[in-house]
């Protein structure tokens, strides 16, 4: 996801992607009108409260902060753990199929995971706690690696680039091994 990507939060304030990288989240894309949608809510906001190894945010999906505000208090929702998204940009950019959509989404910033439809709350504690061991194992690596290459913005360049040359790198390798 784009770092400068930018959401206005229900209770005031802003988000950006970028705001989210360096630990796992997980973005629900909603809207006020979608009945799985609805269902899902008041386990998504508990969720979103108590959840402490991913960060939980609902992104709503092309509606006025008008509509949300009245849909949240009609509801009795907790604004807090709530964005908004008047122009569905994220779900365009992710490829969401359908409301709701959960994305979830590694430290680094990259989607691990997509799941379409309602979610339960096992559904999704299942899924964050496979994100966050993943995320565990990887953090050696991502430690010596800003030992070897720093830790100024043109370091972290440099990081994403040596990431994307061993993935491109491997297949390769892995070819001239069977020949």
């Amino acid at each position: 996801m784009p770092a400068g990507l930018r959401f206005e939060m229900a209770q005031g304030g802003t988000i950006t992607a970028g705001d989210l990288r360096g630990r796992v989240a997980v973005l629900n894309l909603w809207a006020s009108w979608c009945p799985p949608c609805r269902r899902e809510m008041p386990m998504l906001i508990a969720a979103a409260a108590s959840e402490r190894r991913a960060m939980i945010l609902l992104v709503n999906q092309g509606e006025t902060p008008e509509r949300l505000s009245a849909f949240l208090e009609g509801q009795g929702l907790e604004p807090r753990h709530v964005a908004l998204d008047p122009e569905g940009v994220l779900g365009v950019l992710t490829g969401a199929p359908a409301l709701p959509t959960t994305l979830f989404i590694a430290a680094d910033g990259t989607v691990r995971q997509t799941h379409v439809g309602e979610i339960s709350r096992v559904q999704l504690d299942i899924a964050i706690r496979a994100l966050s061991r993943a995320e565990e194992a990887l953090r050696p690596a991502r430690r010596l690696e800003r030992a070897a290459v720093g830790s100024s913005p043109s370091a972290a360049a440099r990081r994403t680039a040596l990431r994307h040359r061993q993935v491109r790198t491997r297949p390769a390798a892995h070819k001239r091994d069977r020949t």
